[in-house]
């Protein structure tokens, strides 16, 4: 019990803060971390090509949704060239103890545009004012392709090819969790002594297989780190790099 008041409290020091993407996680990868029952979350983000939105809610202690519209732009100024929108969700199926991690199960754009679709299982583990997300992803953020799909044992379905066109194409039901292959990703979470200041730093599998069409897209290296900052309980600020050439910002 006294463990359990400790790990779960939402002091600002250790509070979990959202991913690029308004999910919480680390910079690009997302963590087995939920927040309170009733928390909402209004954020806006960037990192090349994209600007997020989001708004996401904690609809029950294991569930979080979350509504997304991702804008692809060249500029921060100029107006979007297209739009890719989607419902990412996540929930957590084991909640942490003293000996073993919390463990999530979450897609991003379940419903939605494929663009971002992602389906994923990881896992956080605290160790003092370090908090460690590891797992595996298929689609979007799994593209690297770092071994076979395991799904693949259970029926062929699982399988098969997963395109990531940029034309206005819908996710759906059927594209859960397949793919020739999966990635892995991972990272920690440091909590510095400063009050609500964090370090966080993740390499993902995300190959960036639609973006290499845009003209002058460069693929950034699959590491990114940053600093994230929660002045109060309401706000989070978050800056860092992607890949040693790529700023990404956070708001929420």
């Amino acid at each position: 019990p006294e463990y359990k008041k400790i790990k779960f409290s939402a002091s600002r020091r250790t509070a979990p803060s959202t991913n690029i993407t308004g999910t919480l996680g680390l910079n690009i990868a997302p963590s087995a971390r939920m927040d309170e029952k009733g928390t909402v979350r209004i954020g806006v983000s960037t990192n090349d090509p994209y600007v997020h939105s989001f708004i996401g809610f904690q609809l029950a202690k294991p569930l979080y949704v979350s509504f997304r519209q991702t804008s692809e732009v060249s500029s921060l100024t100029a107006s979007p060239d297209a739009f890719y929108p989607g419902i990412d969700f996540k929930l957590r199926l084991v909640e942490e103890t003293a000996t073993r991690p919390a463990i999530a199960i979450g897609m991003d754009s379940a419903f939605g545009h494929k663009r971002m679709a992602s389906e994923y299982l990881t896992f956080s583990k605290r160790f003092k004012n370090f908090d460690v997300t590891g797992g595996m992803a298929w689609g979007r953020l799994g593209s690297a392709g770092h071994m076979k799909n395991p799904l693949r044992a259970i029926a062929p379905h699982f399988g098969k090819t997963r395109s990531y066109d940029s034309q206005l194409s819908s996710q759906d039901m059927n594209k859960w969790f397949t793919g020739e292959d999966v990635g892995f990703f991972g990272g920690v979470e440091y909590f510095t002594p400063i009050q609500g200041l964090s370090l966080k730093a993740d390499y993902g599998a995300n190959d960036y297989i639609a973006e290499n069409t845009i003209s002058g897209f460069d693929t950034p290296a699959p590491w990114a780190i940053s600093l994230n900052y929660t002045p109060i309980d309401q706000i989070s600020l978050s800056t860092g790099i992607m890949g040693g050439d790529k700023i990404m910002a956070r708001f929420s």
